[in-house]
């Protein structure tokens, strides 16, 4: 018996997300696809058939890590941002109230919390995807015992005028957007079948640098959103 379509396109779906865990490039996962359609199209048979699970194969594979880009960057840019964010944001509010910026010890907490559950997240993706429910609790409980720690524990570890926190903030901010979209031609690394010409190679690639760079600058978007709510709702 045939499988459905949709068991094809699952079992393809997980060896080619397998291959980007492993950090193969998108040129060498399409040509591993390529070769995974031609011999079901001769066979006739499905690919779980053919080369049993997904992921075991992509790994049997052993196919050189040769994505640019490379994670730990991509991972210190994101930890930087989002404390970026939360500096800034928290900053604007003391700022829009005529207050000094304090930077509590419960909030140097919940920061070094969210960044170690990135950190962990994404050394263990494999894990994230076979174990979502685990996953999402364990999350949970972390942002959970990061916002209660920024609320509870209040101790001043500094105090500064609120505009040059602020200012320290945007600057962090914009940094790690215009280093995100610098290594944005590295990032646009789209699956490509050995087959495709150079015109479709050239209008995936830009299609993928693109979305590389409007997701650079998603954070400092939204910050400056949240500023002018705070700047309109707080008198």
């Amino acid at each position: 018996m045939t499988a459905p379509h949709h068991a094809t396109s699952t079992w393809e779906t997980d060896f080619v997300v397998e291959l980007r865990l492993r950090d193969v490039d998108g040129a060498a996962i399409g040509d591993a696809l390529a070769q995974v359609r031609s011999h079901c199209a001769e066979s006739g048979e499905e690919p779980a058939e053919a080369f049993g699970h997904a992921a075991a194969y992509a790994r049997s594979l052993d196919l050189p890590r040769e994505r640019a880009g490379g994670l730990p960057g991509v991972l210190v840019r994101s930890v930087v941002g989002l404390a970026a964010v939360y500096l800034t944001l928290t900053a604007f509010l003391a700022w829009r109230e005529g207050r000094t910026y304090m930077l509590t010890a419960g909030s140097v907490v919940a920061v070094v919390v969210v960044a170690a559950a990135l950190v962990a997240l994404a050394r263990h993706l494999r894990a994230v995807l076979d174990h979502p429910v685990q996953v999402a609790v364990a999350a949970g409980t972390a942002a959970a015992g990061a916002v209660l720690a920024a609320a509870l524990w209040r101790p001043v570890v500094l105090e500064v005028p609120a505009p040059a926190a602020v200012a320290v903030g945007a600057v962090l901010l914009v940094g790690t957007a215009v280093l995100d979209h610098r290594a944005a031609a590295a990032m646009a690394d789209p699956v490509l079948s050995p087959t495709d010409g150079a015109a479709q190679l050239a209008r995936e690639r830009g299609r993928a640098r693109r979305s590389a760079v409007l997701q650079a600058w998603l954070l400092p978007a939204g910050a400056v959103v949240l500023m002018t709510l705070t700047w309109l709702l707080v008198g």
